[in-house]
């Protein structure tokens, strides 16, 4: 319910100065005040969506744009998606350092293929009780 209040106070708000101008000048100038809101409105929203656009093609290089309001709403979503996504990555990265820095240590061979049956990794004693060497042989299929 909190992403709706900020929006219809400002409907509200326009609502209640059209009201005051229709009794002070008349039709004409309510129409020409809610013509300007719905221009301003229309400009904000295409600066909004360019801004959208340009961050999320670039996510990496662009940092997620401040705004207010339902826009800020729209735009902390994705970003917070994002930054799990980073922490998630970190954390596999660091796993996977930790597995591969284990695995070099091991006495026996040991290989990882892919779904390919291609060559992915190889530990140092793969070398001596296969014949492999990790950097040439990798991407041959076993």
């Amino acid at each position: 319910m909190g992403f709706w209040w900020c929006p219809l106070g400002v409907l509200a708000s326009v609502m209640l100065v059209a009201l005051i101008l229709w009794a002070g000048s008349g039709g004409m100038a309510v129409l020409g005040f809610l013509a300007g809101i719905q221009a301003f409105v229309m400009l904000r929203r295409l600066w909004q969506e360019y801004r959208l656009s340009r961050w999320l093609e670039n996510p990496d290089e662009v940092d997620p744009p401040d705004a207010m309001g339902t826009w800020g709403d729209i735009f902390y979503r994705p970003d917070k998606l994002q930054r799990r996504q980073r922490a998630s990555r970190s954390e596999l990265t660091n796993a996977l350092e930790q597995f591969e820095h284990a695995a070099q240590a091991v006495p026996d061979g040991m290989v990882i293929l892919n779904s390919s049956d291609q060559l992915e990794w190889c530990n140092p004693a793969s070398r001596k009780y296969l014949g492999l060497d990790c950097e040439r042989d990798r991407g041959q299929y076993a």
